[in-house]
């Protein structure tokens, strides 16, 4: 009967170690005994390391007398501050990093600055940028739109802050690898990431303006949409779901001015464009009430083929809300 964690197998304790942090694993089982120091060292343990964890009078010999010795099994690092883990002088290498978050560093930490040594990293699949960054619109382009980390399939700018991608119509632009994507763009942008995107699987976006130029010469695979407009139009929205015409699932939320989006005969058409699942909720201003007919539009919709159809309208008081949802048929 196992009654003490030295009871487990070698194989068990390497997964309950799995994916811990650095200093908890080395605080916790380092020079326990010979059996943990073997664990310890063995090239299949995955750790973590956030380098809010470590007060910043101890980090640089935390640095370089721990961390040193379990970098290469490092898989997951989040910056928490502006360090220079990455420096072209650091000795501390991260070969089997997936995973980059990069939280609460200054304004002053460049992204692009490290690039260089991120590209060398060849499993490196996920980049999360939590906090607006200097240069950061030059990392999206270099990104995006030249493919500079070829290695990534999850890029994900997570901060209320539109990105811009001016310029990247005057550079040679090579496709991207990602399949995952989120950010916060101009539509304009948004249509610039979708043609250079031809692998892109799930995308969460927050766009707003109006399509300058439209060309729908390329077709995308995505399986997932998740898109918040602000005052875009239904025509604009409707273009580029043309260009993902596949969806299993899309998601629509956002404040509007354009009543097209209220009209059952033009939700039928967003609906169709979906193959699984539908769900809407939008908001314009309370001026428009009379203008909109929540039994009239669900009376259109139920023509749709739909195993389940919900739709309802509220108000605040300030704005009207009409929320839609439908699960289709086989």
């Amino acid at each position: 009967m196992i009654t003490t964690l030295e009871d487990l197998s070698d194989e068990v304790l390497l997964i309950i170690l799995n994916n811990l942090s650095v200093a908890t694993v080395h605080y916790a089982f380092d020079k326990l005994n010979a059996r943990f120091n073997c664990i310890l060292n063995d090239k299949f343990l995955r750790l973590t390391f956030d380098t809010k964890n470590i007060p910043d009078r101890l980090f640089h010999d935390f640095c370089d007398s721990i961390l040193s010795k379990y970098a290469d099994r490092v898989v997951s690092l989040t910056l928490s501050k502006p360090i220079e883990l990455f420096s072209s002088n650091s000795q501390i290498k991260f070969h089997q990093l997936e995973i980059l978050k990069v939280a609460r560093c200054s304004m002053s930490f460049s992204l692009l600055s490290i690039l260089k040594q991120l590209q060398n990293l060849c499993k490196l699949s996920k980049l999360f940028i939590c906090v607006p960054l200097l240069e950061l619109n030059s990392v999206c382009r270099m990104i995006l739109c030249e493919n500079y980390l070829s290695q990534l399939k999850m890029f994900y700018v997570a901060f209320d802050s539109f990105i811009s991608l001016n310029g990247a119509n005057h550079i040679v632009i090579i496709p991207n690898n990602l399949k995952h994507l989120s950010l916060q763009c101009d539509i304009n942008d948004l249509l610039l990431v979708l043609k250079y995107s031809p692998k892109l699987e799930y995308l969460n976006v927050v766009t707003c303006g109006n399509i300058q130029t439209l060309t729908n010469n390329f077709v995308l695979k995505l399986k997932y949409l998740q898109i918040n407009i602000k005052n875009v139009s239904y025509v604009n929205l409707f273009n580029i779901l043309n260009i993902v015409p596949n969806l299993n699932r899309f998601g629509l939320t956002g404040y509007v001015r354009d009543l097209d989006f209220f009209n059952g005969e033009n939700l039928s058409s967003l609906i169709s464009l979906t193959l699984d699942n539908f769900q809407m909720i939008i908001k314009t201003g309370i001026e428009n009430q009379g203008s909109i007919d929540p039994n009239k539009i669900s009376a259109v919709l139920n023509k749709d083929r739909c195993d389940w159809l919900s739709v309802q309208q509220k108000t605040d008081g300030i704005c009207l809300e009409l929320s839609i949802r439908s699960i289709k048929k086989a």
